[in-house]
């Protein structure tokens, strides 16, 4: 049996603890399912998020926090939603440990403006791109991004971060794709099976790897060359599908 729909914000300063093996559908297409706002903490653990099937839903993502608010997901489901979870904003945090995210069109986790993210053993699948990342900081641990649409990985602007014991995966276009001004360590990480380049380094972007595998990525590891204007575009447009 289906549990009814419901819809959950915070906008106080105290912490909301959900704790139960619950699903919180969005009440309205037009709405997050989850916003967590002005300095709010929300812990969740063992709960399922997801947008309707609406096609309407498809453009609002299932969970929103901004405002210096810290978000903390254990043990949950995320599914669909036009982006999985948005973090925006100085202060702004997500934690995520044992989480699955999958089938949010434009990012399982789209995190931008200073905002912070961590994961730890969480899988992103069939997401449009697993994890995008736009001016803010990330630090990644036993965490892949398969299966994904576009890339299992991109990052935007001056976006810093690492990757440690994870993986991208038989993604349809790169495996991880940095900008000329992003700098990413990659720690024992897996990349294979991408249908593009395991890794996409437009000129000026930076990238460390230690003892990692990069193999079987149809159109070679890496690539170093600037984009031509047609990536470019491509790219702007996707990232700005999204305030």
């Amino acid at each position: 049996r289906r549990p009814p729909r419901s819809t959950l914000s915070s906008s106080s300063a105290a912490s909301d603890v959900y704790k139960r093996q619950v699903t919180i559908y969005a009440s309205d297409s037009s709405v997050p399912c989850l916003q967590v706002l002005g300095r709010a903490h929300l812990t969740m653990s063992q709960v399922r998020l997801g947008s309707t099937s609406d096609r309407q839903a498809q453009s609002v993502p299932v969970v929103c926090t901004e405002g210096g608010s810290t978000v903390d997901l254990t043990d949950c489901i995320v599914m669909g939603g036009g982006g999985g979870v948005i973090a925006s904003g100085v202060g702004t945090t997500v934690k995520m440990s044992g989480c699955t995210v999958q089938q949010s069109a434009f990012a399982g986790v789209y995190l931008k403006g200073r905002a912070t993210l961590t994961l730890r053993k969480c899988a992103f699948v069939a997401c449009e791109v697993g994890l995008r990342v736009r001016d803010a900081t990330f630090d990644i641990t036993e965490t892949d991004f398969k299966s994904c649409t576009s890339d299992g990985v991109t990052l935007h602007g001056s976006s810093r971060g690492s990757f440690t014991k994870s993986g991208m995966t038989d993604n349809k276009e790169n495996g991880l794709m940095l900008s000329p001004s992003s700098v990413v360590q990659l720690n024992t990480c897996v990349i294979r099976g991408n249908q593009q380049y395991g890794i996409y380094v437009p000129s000026g972007g930076e990238y460390t790897i230690t003892g990692c595998s990069i193999s079987a990525n149809l159109m070679g590891s890496y690539n170093r060359a600037p984009p031509v204007q047609a990536e470019i575009d491509s790219i702007l447009h996707r990232s700005n599908r999204l305030p």
